[in-house]
């Protein structure tokens, strides 16, 4: 429940004291000044860049399921879509590092029964039921593994050697600053929880050389305007209320005095004012020094979707909820942020080799070899358009063809000696 300082509504008599000295502050602000001014009050922009500043190192694990209290057909046909787009329930388990402008991800979507949507239980979480392969394990669909050193980019499929349908795993390495796999404004990484806490990473090839943001500063630099400031409660808590409006859209967001302005909750409206989605944090955690604050969860109300855009419902089409598992503010190796599948059978494409020049579009394709440590003959092979053949398998053929050219000329011999007798004995 939110209500307004001017109001006078207050959660409880302890809240009294520091709601008084919030109101203090902001008419030093001078809020309708900085309105007017179009900024944001110095130690607001400061508190928000400091922030986003004090993110990295991170490593953040967390869960994430969407869900929604209709039922599945019911909703498919609500936001029109296929059905074979009930992926979008998969349940989603996600390790996320950010380190000095260098990104780490590890995404996996598991299988879910299918036909069946993932239902929002009484503790307001989306749950699903998880789909078992034939030998009763967890049937993982999905895994995907991104890294980004800052000079190259690595995208990787299927890390311990198969994905999907048991097809071998794959992996293409590309250069940051020219790419030859991907479009500039390609999804690579999809660090989807800090976003909901209030902050925006590199997701595109456009964008993997900028740092971490303030998402209401990174809204701010994209031409959105400061309309409106002012104290609010919101869960018994002193906030701070920023409006930006936007070209198409305006977003409201609640930054949390207590937790070093961290944003707490976040409200999109669509050009006629009504409310597309509804984000909020909680429980949130101090850490490390310089200090942030991390929400241990985030819950997303979404009363529209992709596939029906200009619709928006009065109640949520769906709810999306993010539980983080563990936060890690100790610094990441290096190695983490480059990418070496080395397993037999993986599919490399490289456009950061030296051989990748002369290769059709720039990008050199090869497979690791049974023995990895035949990589580099295997390189060779592709950069020269010829088809690799394993140093064990050529020798094994050699062997083999020498074999049979023996028998063969074993058997002959053996013919001649025969027939050579057979004409001696006046029989042929």
């Amino acid at each position: 429940m939110m209500t307004t300082f001017a109001k006078g509504h207050f959660a409880s008599a302890r809240y009294v004291t520091r709601v008084a000295a919030a109101v203090l502050c902001l008419g030093a602000w001078g809020s309708r000044d900085a309105v007017r001014a179009g900024d944001l009050p110095t130690e607001i922009r400061d508190a928000l860049e400091r922030n986003a500043r004090a993110l990295s190192p991170v490593t953040v694990s967390w869960t994430e399921q969407l869900g929604s209290s209709l039922p599945l057909q019911q909703w498919l046909k609500k936001v029109k879509c296929e059905p074979f787009e009930t992926h979008v329930f998969k349940p989603v388990e996600v390790s996320y590092s950010w380190q000095d402008g260098m990104s780490y991800s590890l995404r996996k979507s598991l299988c879910t029964v299918i036909g069946d949507a993932a239902f929002i239980g009484k503790d307001g979480i989306a749950h699903a039921k998880p789909g078992v392969n034939f030998d009763g394990l967890p049937m993982n669909l999905d895994e995907a593994e991104r890294a980004c050193n800052g000079k190259d980019v690595f995208c990787g499929q299927g890390r311990e050697g198969y994905v999907r349908d048991r097809t071998p795993a794959s992996l293409v390495i590309d250069s940051v600053d020219a790419p030859k796999s991907y479009e500039p404004n390609m999804l690579l990484f999809d660090p989807t929880y800090f976003r909901e806490a209030g902050f925006v990473l590199p997701r595109t090839v456009a964008t993997l050389r900028d740092g971490a943001k303030s998402l209401p500063l990174h809204l701010m630099s994209q031409g959105y305007r400061l309309k409106g400031l002012g104290n609010v409660m919101v869960d018994g808590e002193p906030c701070v209320r920023v409006e930006l409006v936007g070209s198409s859209s305006t977003d409201i967001f609640h930054l949390r005095k207590s937790c070093a302005y961290a944003v707490s909750r976040r409200e999109e409206l669509s050009a006629s004012g009504r409310v597309t989605t509804v984000s909020t944090a909680s429980e949130f955690v101090r850490f490390g020094d310089p200090e942030i604050w991390l929400p241990k969860r985030c819950d997303v109300l979404y009363y529209t979707w992709n596939t029906i855009p200009g619709e928006i419902t009065d109640k949520p089409l769906a709810r999306r909820t993010f539980i983080v598992r563990s936060v890690d503010k100790g610094r990441v190796p290096l190695q983490r942020f480059t990418l070496n599948y080395r397993m037999p059978f993986t599919r490399i494409a490289d456009s950061t080799l030296p051989q990748s020049k002369h290769a059709p579009k720039g990008v050199l394709q090869y497979m690791v070899p049974p023995n990895p440590a035949d990589v580099d003959a295997a390189i060779e092979a592709a950069a020269k358009r010829r088809t690799y053949v394993p140093s064990g398998l050529r020798y094994n053929n050699l062997l083999r063809f020498g074999l049979v050219g023996a028998g063969l000329l074993a058997f002959a011999v053996g013919i001649g000696i025969v027939v050579k007798r057979l004409l001696r004995a006046g029989r042929v």
